[in-house]
């Protein structure tokens, strides 16, 4: 309620018997439910301002604060490449369970069926879970790739923890073809990634094939992935 000033009738001392609020009682009961008005809108206010700076953005998950998307976050080099919209995404989040010794793959798909964004495990590629223990062949892993922003080139890969091994990594393919012209013209389109929430941005090295399209890298682990231009 910073720079909110709220007036109390009467507060501290008893109105003068001959005063106008004291001849005319209707003034009186005027005032004070004035007075009430005025206080829960200015609580009201105050409960909303502070909404304004502690929510996520619209999907509930920050990407990396609230100012992410506008290329404030720690680090962040610049902005999320976002999709033109023309085709809604058909889902914002995908499971699937990782074999050891298997190669699985996952996708967030567009409404017409186009891949939006591109998981795959290679056999021998998952060699430990979360935890870090070792898995024996047949053993599974259930992962889960979700949106951590609406319709941005940005995935959050889980669970949080799990490598792959160096020798035979997982890639994570981006479908930029319904990505915005102005960033596919930017000379610093990149991949990006952030292990944490309150970490740094760091680059990944990924090939971006303007032909097709599409923003591949080999990742040894899970966190936030995100194209920027």
């Amino acid at each position: 309620m910073t720079g909110t000033t709220v007036a109390l009738v009467g507060a501290g001392r008893t109105p003068h018997r001959n005063s106008t609020l004291s001849r005319h009682p209707g003034l009186t009961m005027r005032a004070r439910l004035l007075t009430s008005i005025a206080l829960i809108v200015a609580l009201a206010g105050c409960q909303l301002g502070q909404d304004a700076i502690t929510s996520p953005n619209d999907s509930g998950a920050p990407l990396a604060s609230a100012a992410s998307a506008k290329g404030m976050s720690i680090g962040q080099p610049g902005h999320v490449v976002a999709h033109n919209g023309s085709v809604a995404l058909r889902n914002g989040v995908a499971t699937m369970w990782a074999v050891q010794g298997q190669t699985r793959t996952m996708a967030l798909v567009y409404g017409d069926g186009t891949p939006f964004v591109t998981f795959t495990v290679p056999a021998g590629a998952l060699v430990r879970d979360a935890a870090g223990t070792p898995l024996a062949p047949g053993d599974s892993v259930l992962i889960t790739m979700s949106l951590p922003k609406p319709n941005a080139f940005a995935v959050r890969m889980e669970p949080s923890g799990l490598r792959f091994d160096s020798h035979v990594p997982a890639t994570l393919s981006f479908n930029l073809a319904r990505a915005g012209k102005a960033a596919m013209k930017s000379p610093s389109l990149s991949m990006w990634k952030q292990e944490t929430l309150d970490a740094p941005w760091l680059p990944v090295a990924a090939t971006f094939d303007l032909q097709a399209h599409t923003a591949t890298a080999a990742i040894p682990g899970f966190t936030i992935y995100a194209i920027i231009y």
